[in-house]
């Protein structure tokens, strides 16, 4: 299989009329739904990712933030 290259930015906190928590880990599992929904359509699956950046705003919140990411 052909590499795949994905950048998702997401920076908006709404998802329709639902405004996601103010959470970083609740955000952060949000958008690896929404990654692994994009690489389905792409045929690939989250377990093919072999590398990711997330970058937080609030240093403290890298814990939470890593836990949620860790199955990437």
């Amino acid at each position: 299989m052909d590499p795949v290259f994905l950048l998702i930015v997401e920076r908006n906190l709404r998802h329709g009329s639902l405004i996601l928590s103010p959470s970083a880990a609740a955000q952060t599992h949000f958008i690896i739904d929404k990654i692994e929904g994009a690489l389905q359509c792409l045929g690939v699956r989250l377990e093919d990712v072999v590398r990711t950046r997330i970058y937080i705003q609030n240093k403290d919140e890298w814990e939470p933030v890593a836990r949620m990411a860790l199955p990437i």
